[in-house]
């Protein structure tokens, strides 16, 4: 096998500049690091690219390996088009998604069930609802966890906060979640870790209460700070965010139910508009 295997993820690439538990809540601060005192998105970008097989195809249709670079490619080119193809805005939401689904698999090992992209490119269904649909199955103990994020990718990180609460509250609501779980499913990739018992969670005649039992939600908050700008060194750098961040992880405690697990990641990025520029440059590359 000349290429690499579609199982293998790519390698870690972001660093976690702050984390803990906060009132009950986790929460990570990741950063794609430094580089001349410069933040480094175009290696940011190029970062999400790698990520683009696992995050746009649907893991039941995966090859089960890539022969040679040529099949590597291809696979890249199949997986940039789901992305090229939605709507593109000055928000550019699916970038967003992409971070979270590249975090949560990097530090906390979830598995995608669902490729909500894929679905909003090869579906005429409208795809609402939680931007990722994870989960993290512990073989040793048998116990499953469904994770459903919310990814806001926005200039202002106080803005990115409060449309985050306002979707998550409207998220966890009885009736849109039971509609949400009918809808989702019949799409689970079979060989997602844990199948059977996911299915199940799915099922129309499953109560909320299990769902409720096993449910975490990863929130990415990712924005711009004048922080990422005036870097000089780590330590002040960190100290700087640390600030900032549990000042945004405050708010969203307070304003979220307390039934549900909440995981933050916060991004603190130098230029929301460089990112996404980069990107498209590197996502033209694989269109034709």
């Amino acid at each position: 096998m000349i290429g690499p295997c579609f199982m293998e993820l790519p390698k870690p690439f972001l660093i976690s500049r702050i984390s803990g538990d906060h009132n009950g809540s986790q929460y990570n601060c990741v950063c794609p690091g430094f580089e001349l005192k410069s933040w480094r998105f175009e290696r940011l970008a190029a970062h999400l690219i790698d990520w683009l097989p696992d995050f746009a195809i649907r893991h039941d249709d995966m090859p089960e390996q890539i022969e040679n670079l040529t099949d590597y490619r291809k696979l890249l080119e199949r997986a940039a088009e789901r992305i090229y193809r939605t709507e593109k805005s000055g928000q550019r939401g699916e970038i967003g998604e992409l971070l979270l689904h590249a975090i949560c698999r990097q530090f906390s090992g979830t598995f995608p069930a669902i490729s909500k992209i894929y679905y909003k490119d090869t579906s005429n269904e409208v795809v609402k609802g939680f931007d990722l649909v994870h989960s993290r199955f512990d073989e040793d103990t048998n116990e499953l966890q469904l994770w459903l994020g919310e990814a806001k990718f926005y200039r202002s990180g106080a803005d990115a906060v409060s449309d985050a609460i306002t979707s998550i509250r409207k998220h966890l609501d009885a009736g849109f979640l039971t509609s949400e779980k009918i809808l989702l499913g019949s799409k689970i990739s079979k060989d997602t870790p844990g199948y059977s018992k996911l299915e199940w969670l799915f099922e129309r005649d499953t109560r909320l209460d299990e769902v409720f039992q096993r449910l975490i939600i990863p929130i990415l908050i990712a924005y711009d700070s004048r922080n990422t700008s005036e870097f000089s060194n780590d330590s002040d750098y960190n100290k700087a965010i640390e600030k900032e961040v549990l000042h945004f992880q405050a708010s969203i405690l307070k304003r979220l139910p307390t039934n549900v697990s909440i995981y933050c990641f916060y991004l603190p990025m130098n230029s929301k508009q460089s990112l996404i520029d980069s990107f498209d440059k590197k996502l033209g590359g694989f269109t034709s």
